[in-house]
């Protein structure tokens, strides 16, 4: 017996390389937003920055490996280590969640 193929359409695999691309700079820009929110800001005990780190441990996860680092002076080496930390992970956890989500939106059946 003959197997159905499998073979999944180039315009699928474009759309889901496409999806999977835009999420990982999608998170690569809110890290940056982040970053640069939190290096412009001088008063962490604000409301606003208070309501503001809570988002960033939603949106940008790689944030809570470095919730220890509360003497990070902004601009600092140190900061933008971890700054630059973040988005890398924030790029590859947004990656996945793109490419799986386009593997879900574009079966090959």
């Amino acid at each position: 017996m003959s197997q159905p193929s499998t073979k999944i359409p180039a315009v699928a695999l474009r759309k889901r390389l496409q999806l999977t691309l835009c999420l990982a700079v999608i998170g690569l820009v809110i890290a940056a937003i982040f970053g640069i929110y939190f290096g412009m800001n001088p008063r962490s005990e604000s409301p606003g920055a208070l309501r503001a780190a809570v988002i960033s441990f939603v949106l940008c996860p790689g944030s809570l490996l470095f919730a220890t680092f509360i003497d990070a002076e902004p601009w600092t080496n140190g900061f933008v280590f971890m700054w630059l930390a973040i988005a890398v992970i924030n790029i590859g956890l947004y990656g996945v969640i793109g490419h799986l989500v386009g593997r879900f939106l574009w079966r090959s059946d």
